[in-house]
């Protein structure tokens, strides 16, 4: 099995060996440049294999389980890239004074391209690798962890124009009240020539972070984008296939691809994995009756991303419950839109209220256990709810 940017565990496998021996030939190389002994040397290995195994076993935890896997950690292969880019920018700061190193980088942009709990994971470990390496007092080491917290608590505002201004006052006045309490424990006294270099270092940081969004966080994901884009577009050839095959089917998939999208939207799940979810759910039922198994051969053959196979195979929760906000959405919308369109194939016998059957068709997949495993919050549940019932334009059949 291959993920979205066509790896396969193999890669992943040699990418996580080649990520142990760089680490150590680099670890060895600045240590050496740094005049350390052979037992600190040694020492410093050691911590450091041991985190990145800890790393390793979380990754690879989290890329089996495929829980949010779409939102909250789209790559493995995504996160050791940005791993290289975080290890070499902390190993070159091991040059830099202390005093100056804006480490809470770290935590920020990790959480950016991964999730808060692995941000935080990485925060302490080149944290205490700068801190072994450039022999750092252990006020510094307690600056960087506590800074570090606080970017990975307050990242996910620099992605919000409106609200980037209000992370870059929190981190500028909790790195300055950082300073001057470790500075105050330490000396029994403020200098402020400390309290300057944090204003300097925080400020040159949030320059940093805001210039490196583009590529470690916006751009990250356009490879998944440009195929879902071209993937979704009315003259692609299986979208056209899908008309041609049955008009029936194609409205259907329409209806279900437009509404899981703009739900998705309202909700701030994946809006464009969503419609490609909702066109494609049945897709197989070009090949056979078992659309499922007909439809993952046709995802495999046209290679459709991981994320857009796991919601054909979990929309409808009869081998597999949905296991992302996104196939939660077009499980629902499909139900949803079938429904409507038997209703309405008997309008000539039967009147229904839409907001009523919204209810019963959302509330039974709950009682049914079917969204237990997508990460939906119960707020998510009844934000979701509301949604579906206000796309009145959608139901118009």
């Amino acid at each position: 099995m291959k993920d979205k940017y066509n790896h396969s565990r193999a890669y992943y496998g040699i990418m996580t060996i080649v990520m142990y021996v760089v680490t150590i030939a680099l670890i060895l190389a600045t240590s050496l440049m740094k005049g350390k002994n052979t037992g600190d040397i040694i020492a410093n290995i050691l911590v450091s294999i041991a985190f990145i195994t800890v790393i390793v076993f979380y990754l690879a935890k989290e890329r089996f389980a495929k829980v949010n896997f779409t939102k909250q950690l789209a790559s493995y292969g995504r996160i050791i890239n940005v791993y290289w880019l975080l290890f070499i920018f902390s190993f070159i700061l091991t040059f830099v004074p202390g005093d100056i190193r804006p480490m809470f980088i770290i935590g920020i942009i990790m959480t950016l391209v991964s999730n808060e709990y692995l941000g935080i994971l990485f925060q302490i470990y080149l944290s205490v690798m700068m801190t072994l390496i450039s022999t750092d007092t252990i006020e510094i080491l307690v600056f960087y962890l506590l800074s570090g917290l606080v970017g990975c608590a307050v990242a996910k505002y620099f992605t919000q124009k409106k609200n980037m201004l209000y992370a870059a006052i929190i981190m500028l006045t909790s790195n300055l009240s950082l300073t001057g309490i470790l500075e105050y424990l330490h000396n029994d006294t403020y200098d402020s020539k400390y309290i300057i270099s944090s204003l300097l270092c925080t400020f040159g940081g949030i320059v940093v972070i805001i210039l490196a969004l583009p590529y470690v966080y916006y751009r990250v994901d356009n490879k998944l984008k440009a195929k879902l884009s071209h993937i979704t577009d009315p003259d692609y050839e299986l979208i056209v296939m899908l008309k041609n095959y049955s008009k029936d089917l194609y409205e259907h998939s329409y209806r279900v691809a437009k509404l899981s999208e703009r739900v998705a939207y309202k909700v701030g799940a994946d809006s464009l994995l969503a419609r490609a979810g909702g066109y494609y759910h049945k897709i197989g039922k070009l090949e056979g009756k078992d659309y499922i198994k007909h439809g993952v051969e046709i995802a495999l053959s046209y290679s459709f991303p991981q994320e857009l196979i796991d919601i054909m195979k979990q929309h409808t929760g009869r081998t597999q419950v949905p296991k992302s906000i996104e196939a939660a959405i077009v499980m629902l919308a499909d139900t949803i839109i079938s429904a409507f369109e038997y209703l309405e194939d008997k309008q000539n016998e039967l009147v229904f209220d839409k907001d009523i059957v919204i209810d019963q068709v959302i509330d039974t997949k709950l009682d049914k256990d079917m969204l237990d495993e997508s990460g939906l919050s119960l707020k998510m549940y009844r934000d979701i709810k509301k949604c579906f019932k206000q796309e009145e334009m959608i139901y118009d059949l």
